[in-house]
């Protein structure tokens, strides 16, 4: 079955013509291929998913300070670092056991 539609493109506009004759010729357009859809849908679609979760609290930035509590352990570890020597440090002896038994 081959149907038509003409349709009047200055009808299709907003503003009212100051003349009942088209400036240009009327459009005709054939419809024959477009498939006739169905005014229900056939299979319902599933509902769409549910939005995305809110984004996690933001995390406390780096760069703040040091609670005050800890400045003392900070001055213990700088100072022992500093203090360190190799000196001081007790010669290891190793047991080495690499050697084949016989």
């Amino acid at each position: 079955m081959q149907r038509s539609i003409s349709v009047d493109p200055l009808q299709l506009s907003i503003e009212k013509p100051t003349s009942r004759r088209p400036l240009t010729p009327t459009l005709s357009v054939d419809i024959s291929n477009v498939p006739q859809t169905p005014s229900t849908p056939t299979a319902a679609l599933p509902p769409p998913p549910p939005p995305p979760p809110p984004p996690p609290p933001p995390i406390a930035s780096l760069s703040s300070a040091p609670p005050a509590a800890s400045d003392g352990d900070r001055t213990q570890l700088l100072s022992s670092i500093t203090d360190f020597s190799l000196a001081k440090l007790k010669k290891a002896k190793t047991n080495d056991r690499s050697a084949p038994k016989i």
